[in-house]
């Protein structure tokens, strides 16, 4: 911070009443000028401190806004992949079921193909 003001001021002399005063005047005078120097350094201490601690704050609002950028990017990335894997898992139902169904059919064929005459007690069975 810059000097004070008041410092011209305080070191002028002052006017006594009495002659002895001058020395206790002086006294006085060095003391609150020692006491202004005081407050003037307390006061650029704690304007140090407050840049400080706002330059932290705003490193933390930096740090803060990279973290949610970062979690967004990782939150896209997580939901296009799983809708790629949904996706490909709707494409293996779909295999599935045409397996499945070309399964079906062909047992079907083969079953059709199949002879089967009636033994003694008129169960069927299949021919050999």
């Amino acid at each position: 911070a810059g000097t004070s003001t008041l410092q011209p001021v305080l070191s002028s002399p002052s006017p006594t009443p009495s002659g002895g005063g001058s020395r206790m005047s002086t006294t006085r005078e060095h003391e609150l000028e020692h006491n202004l120097r005081v407050k003037e350094q307390e006061l650029e201490d704690r304007g140090k401190l407050l840049y400080k601690t706002k330059a932290a704050i705003e490193g933390l609002q930096t740090e803060l806004a990279r973290a949610h950028a970062e979690e967004e990017k990782f939150k896209e990335e997580a939901r296009v992949a799983f809708q790629e894997q949904a996706e490909r898992i709707a494409e293996l139902e779909d295999q599935l079921d045409h397996v499945e169904e070309e399964l079906a059919a062909t047992q079907k064929e083969s079953n059709d193909h199949q002879v089967y005459h009636k033994d003694e007690s008129g169960e069927r069975q299949k021919a050999q």
